[in-house]
């Protein structure tokens, strides 16, 4: 799936992706592929912080709460998203994606 965290149109696709792994499982593999649109000014910004939260191991719990609060993706909101993840926060902003 090509897609980036601002976008309202993504977000409308995640209970049908929900579907498809609920139904084929272990059969299908979902892969994301990060697709930063320059009008959305803080997209780049928050694909950059999933795949910090990827180095960690949890990219798709990062990728669900961005999405969850697609209003709120300032540095401080992701900080504060990783933190709750349980994501070293050191790690997760030294992480050389995290411009």
């Amino acid at each position: 799936m090509f897609a980036e965290f601002q976008c309202p149109f993504c977000a409308r696709v995640l209970p049908t992706i929900k579907k498809i792994t609920d139904s084929y499982g272990p059969q299908i593999q979902i892969v994301f592929k990060h697709n930063p649109l320059a009008f959305h000014k803080d997209a780049l910004l928050a694909s950059e912080a999933a795949l910090a939260a990827g180095a960690q191991g949890k990219f798709w719990e990062m990728h669900d709460v961005m999405f969850a609060n697609q209003r709120k993706l300032k540095r401080p909101d992701l900080e504060r998203y990783a933190a709750l993840l349980g994501l070293n926060l050191n790690q997760f902003n030294a992480d050389p994606r995290q411009s």
